[in-house]
């Protein structure tokens, strides 16, 4: 078995290791991030009363998120821990088919996020394991205190400092950072500052990144 190290910050792949944009979200980008040992993100949202692997509205099913959650399995049988799943909802209504289907594969280093407030609380009724976002728009509140991690982003500039980082380490335990790319922004300042965060911070941080492999060589991490 391949044991990937707990004691180094995380890589989750952004839709997957793609190298061209239209192999975002696909089967192909999800089995080579899992190659390497990168975490996936992905998008799930509902089309015809089946989840799906889709950040827009589909207008057919490409790929269910039974089937990615089977090649995720098959993938990651020899790894231990198995990588993370951050989980974008991007539908309301589908807590009761993620947490079967996530119960059907016994899957366990996953969380959700960026669902609407109300839907929030409803999964996390349901015992399902949320991040709730801090960013430039979105301040500490109530919603935090009950979420099992925070999905730290930065919208419009490099506005969190490493203090703020260690602090949330502190409350929630682990955070994943959205790396600056996703917003079409340079990642240098940023990537900088994790760099130098110690290591008992930085093993647990994951940081959500459209170039796993540069991080990877950047951050000498797997």
């Amino acid at each position: 078995m391949i044991n990937i190290q707990e004691d180094r910050m995380k890589i989750i792949s952004h839709r997957g290791f793609w190298t061209d944009d239209s192999k975002k979200n696909t089967a192909d980008a999800f089995i080579r991030s899992l190659k390497y040992g990168y975490g996936i993100e992905t998008d799930v949202r509902d089309y015809n009363g089946e989840l799906v692997i889709s950040h827009d509205i589909p207008s057919q099913v490409i790929y269910s998120f039974d089937e990615f959650l089977a090649t995720y399995c098959k993938c990651v049988e020899t790894r231990i821990p198995p990588p993370c799943i951050a989980i974008n909802i991007k539908s309301d209504g589908l807590q009761n088919k993620v947490r079967e289907l996530l119960e059907k594969y016994q899957i366990q280093n996953y969380f959700v996020f960026d669902m609407s407030v109300p839907d929030t609380i409803n999964y996390i009724k349901q015992g399902i394991v949320v991040f709730s976002r801090v960013s430039e728009l979105e301040g500490n509140n109530v919603l935090n205190s009950m979420a099992n991690g925070i999905w730290l982003d930065q919208f419009y500039s490099d506005w969190f400092s490493a203090d703020l980082i260690k602090d949330l380490i502190d409350s929630y335990g682990r955070v994943c950072i959205v790396s600056p790319e996703l917003h079409n922004r340079r990642r240098g300042m940023c990537w900088e500052m994790l760099l130098q965060l110690p290591i008992n911070i930085r093993s647990k941080i994951m940081l959500c990144t459209d170039f796993p492999n540069e991080a990877k060589e950047f951050f000498n991490e797997v």
